[in-house]
This record gives C-alpha cells, structure tokens and sequence, in this order.
C-alpha cells in the first residue's frame, strides 16, 4: 500500500472524468491498493465547486 495526498485539481478531475488528470494520477486514483490521503479543505473545495451542480448534470 502507498499513501498519497491528493490535490484539490486531482480530485475535480478525476470526479469529472477530465482528460486534464494525468495518466498517472488517474492509475494512482483508480488503484484500490492505494490510501489516499485528503486534506479538510480538499474536501470543502470540492463540495463547493459541485454545489451548484443537480443530480442530472453530474453524468
């Protein structure tokens, strides 16, 4: 198991499905193996930046 702190961007992207993740954030992302690590305020971002979205915008 390898532990990584994940960025506010990494996150976004990789919810959204962006193709601005890197390939190797995304294979580290999708790695189950690993522990990811996210700060308070990754998380808060996060929720902020998603709060305006309803449930038919997501997908």
């Amino acid at each position: 198991m390898t532990k990584y702190v994940v960025d506010i961007h990494a996150l976004i992207w990789f919810i959204e499905g962006n193709s601005k993740l890197g390939i190797n954030a995304k294979t580290i992302l999708e790695d189950t193996e690993n522990k990811l690590i996210l700060s308070v305020i990754v998380l808060a971002g996060a929720m902020q930046s998603f709060a305006y979205l309803t449930p038919d915008t997501l997908f």
